[in-house]
């Protein structure tokens, strides 16, 4: 969180060291999801040219 104050920004101490690395399997699933996406929006061109839209 920062707060705004007249002389400038200020950051909360305690969360400049509570970053985290994102867990494998978190990664895993945001690559799975990405690639089904990009799988889906071709297949619905093809899916609609199919049935005439």
């Amino acid at each position: 969180m920062t707060a705004f104050t007249q002389t400038g920004t200020m950051i909360n101490p305690e969360l400049l060291g509570s970053r985290t690395k994102p867990k494998a399997a978190s990664l895993k699933a945001d690559i799975a999801l990405v690639a089904f996406w990009a799988a889906l929006v071709p297949g619905l061109m093809w899916f609609g040219a199919m049935v005439g839209f």
